[in-house]
């Protein structure tokens, strides 16, 4: 997987997979709640090598992190994302530490989207998730 694995990148709003998706503010709240298991989770290396993970919620998952570093250089960081899980604002704000870091300003290049077949939810309901792959480039001014 790449940062072009979903095709091309936009900077207007994505489309959810499922409308009735979490809203960011739900999605910290279900994250509190699952914080007991988190020993049991995975996440990304590359994440917490960069000491990035801070700037999650939630970035652990249990069959795989809802958040990953696909690539990075001094000039920009590619994350993919499980959007109801790990809103865009998490994402910019990792991705503003990793270029400030660098003593650079942050650019959003743009996101892009992918709906992967239905999910069966602990009810049995099915559960459509949005994949995302979003793009930040650093500047030269902070």
């Amino acid at each position: 997987m790449n940062d072009t694995s979903y095709g091309p990148r936009s900077t207007a709003q994505w489309r959810e997979c499922d409308p009735g998706a979490r809203s960011g503010r739900l999605a910290a709240v279900v994250a509190v709640a699952a914080r007991p298991a988190q020993g049991l989770m995975k996440i990304d290396a590359t994440l917490q090598s960069l000491d990035l993970a801070r700037h999650f919620v939630d970035p652990t998952g249990a069959d795989h992190p809802p958040v990953a570093v696909l690539s990075y250089a001094p000039d920009g960081i590619v994350f993919w994302h499980v959007t109801g899980r790990v809103p865009l604002a998490q994402v910019a704000a990792a991705a503003k530490a990793w270029c400030g870091s660098r003593q650079r300003g942050t650019l959003y290049r743009g996101s892009a989207s992918h709906c992967p077949a239905p999910q069966r939810g602990l009810t049995g309901a099915p559960v459509v998730l949005t994949y995302a792959i979003s793009a930040y480039a650093c500047t030269g001014r902070p």
